[in-house]
């Protein structure tokens, strides 16, 4: 079964609804990073916190 762009558009507001008003560029702001990057991805949870929580996850 195939749709018009009528029959599409309806279904589109039918399940998402109303979009919201767009964003005039003047209304937007510049963000600023605060936070220090990032030099190294964290080494995860320890072998102990592992064995810790075996259980909850059925090991």
């Amino acid at each position: 079964m195939e749709f018009n762009d009528d029959e599409l558009a309806f279904l589109r507001h039918a399940r998402f609804g109303e979009l919201p008003d767009r964003v005039r560029p003047e209304d937007t702001v510049e963000l600023e990073e605060t936070d220090a990057p990032r030099t190294r991805l964290d080494d995860g949870p320890s072998r102990e916190q592992l064995e810790a929580t075996r259980h909850l996850y059925g090991g």
